[in-house]
């Protein structure tokens, strides 16, 4: 749905707000999932992929915003149930280069807003 790089997580909640280490940025990804299959299905965040200078990086690591809208259901999803969140990833705030998600295998999603990192 969109993605946005920022030094802080806003959660409409100051107390649950989360300011990015010095050094380092979130990049905000308000992803939908849909269990398309006929049984429950866990949903997986994927990786956040940045092409910097020749170099692919993956960061695959979310973190964690205890607020309502961030991060997945553990439990898993109920077949033909969507559900929208905010993953969110911690990245260097110097680097710079195409942002894409990759939410499974051969699966690649560029971040809409581009040139994204600067």
């Amino acid at each position: 749905n969109g993605c946005v790089a920022s030094p802080v997580v806003r959660t409409g909640n100051q107390f649950a707000d989360i300011k990015a280490p010095k050094g380092s940025q979130y990049v905000i990804l308000d992803v939908s999932y849909k269990n398309n299959s006929t049984i429950s299905r866990v949903a997986y965040p994927g990786s956040l992929v940045i092409g910097i200078n020749g170099a692919v990086y993956e960061f695959d690591n979310t973190e964690a915003v205890y607020s309502e809208g961030f991060g997945l259901p553990r439990s898993g999803l109920n077949p033909l149930i969507a559900h929208r969140t905010k993953l969110v990833y911690r990245v260097p705030s110097d680097i710079s280069g195409l942002v894409f998600w990759e939410p499974e295998n051969n699966i690649r999603l560029l971040c809409p807003a581009q040139p994204f990192l600067e």
